[in-house]
């Protein structure tokens, strides 16, 4: 078994125009049949011209669903009935958003309910089995997943040995090694060179099309391993450890001994930047339509925290936010004013004297940050 691989990452996602263009041609059909299903023949011109305004919308909607579930970035790994979820959840969602904007917007958007029903059907078969067709016939380096092992115990010497003895998948590969400390060269039979060291792992990924970066180092995580494994994961690196991992590449329980030396999993998710910006407008969105209520409640917990304490009604605390950017916290006051005064910052604990008798109810109804 070859565990290195030379392929390139060029023309890696270039596929993507096309699957969304095939997605809107099967989106479109998808109406169509279920249109044609119910009415026991094709529609003609004039009901072809009808269904135009209600198809574009749904589909619209299920491509942009599927993209903000990354369906369109292929992942080989996964099962056919995983991948038909993946599929079924975007489709369904898109669907309650069409017949949503329907009946609040113009009846020209509307379709039937037998109709929305065969035609969601028939949507999701189809996404699925466009994923399932292009994950066969797209050349391999489009969809290849690309492995990076960091290395400061000598775990990823072992991840390997039962890799080499289990075989890796077809769409997988495993680039090199980076030692945290110059340390752990994996053998030369094992055909996996060390690609340099932590310190340049950001470049190294960049450079080797790294999709997916195993994080073989020891408990607790230095300072150096966390600030490159995060960077990574700023540059939509999937970041796992070695069990995830293993279990992710073989189908199977790990069996090298590291079982237990790790307390959380770093098994991370990443997002589309353009879908992480759409959310974003959302979230403004729902803010401003939610803000009415949300000031008056917020002006009733006001003045009943000026009535049962004295001190402001708000409590600001700096914390930490996205890319280690520090902000302005701000909540409701649910402590005595200068609670932390003596002890500087504590954790709140049950029945906490600290803790004003209006403050007990804002917190026992999540009321105190909103």
């Amino acid at each position: 078994m070859g565990i290195t691989s030379t392929l390139s990452s060029h023309g890696r996602g270039c596929y993507q125009p096309y699957l969304l263009l095939v997605d809107i041609c099967c989106m479109m059909l998808a109406v169509l049949t279920a249109s044609a299903l119910v009415r026991n023949h094709l529609p003609e011109a004039a009901g072809v011209v009808q269904l135009v305004p209600g198809a574009a919308l749904l589909a619209l909607l299920w491509c942009l669903a599927l993209f903000l579930q990354g369906q369109y970035t292929l992942k080989p790994a996964r099962g056919k009935l995983v991948e038909l979820y993946c599929n079924f959840k975007p489709v369904f969602l898109g669907t309650l958003a069409g017949v949503g904007i329907g009946y609040l917007g113009h009846p020209v958007f509307l379709l039937s309910r037998t109709e929305y029903v065969i035609a969601t059907a028939v949507a999701i078969i189809l996404a699925w089995a466009v994923r399932l067709a292009a994950l066969e016939l797209l050349p391999r380096e489009h969809v290849a997943e690309r492995y990076l092992l960091v290395d400061g115990n000598g775990v990823a010497v072992s991840l390997l040995q039962d890799l080499r003895r289990t075989g890796l998948p077809s769409y997988a590969s495993i680039e090199g090694i980076v030692t945290v400390d110059g340390q752990h060269v994996p053998p030369a039979e094992l055909n996996c060179p060390v690609l340099g060291n932590v310190d340049n792992l950001e470049q190294i990924a960049a450079r080797h099309g790294i999709t997916h970066l195993i994080l073989c180092s020891p408990e607790p995580i230095s300072d150096d391993v966390l600030r490159a494994a995060v960077a990574c994961h700023e540059q939509r690196i999937t970041v796992l450890s070695p069990e995830p991992a293993y279990e992710r590449l073989t189908r199977r329980t790990p069996l090298f001994g590291i079982v237990g030396t790790y307390d959380h999993s770093w098994e991370s998710v990443s997002h589309s930047k353009y879908a992480t910006r759409l959310k974003r407008v959302g979230d403004v969105v729902v803010t401003l339509l939610v803000m009415p209520l949300a000031l008056l409640i917020i002006g009733v917990c006001a003045i009943l925290i000026k009535l049962f304490s004295p001190g402001p009604v708000f409590y600001r605390q700096k914390r930490v936010g996205k890319d280690g950017q520090l902000f302005d916290f701000t909540k409701l006051r649910t402590m005595v004013e200068d609670a932390e005064a003596k002890t500087g910052p504590v954790w709140a604990r049950e029945n906490d004297p600290r803790v004003t008798p209006i403050g007990g109810v804002l917190r026992r109804l999540r009321l105190d940050e909103i």
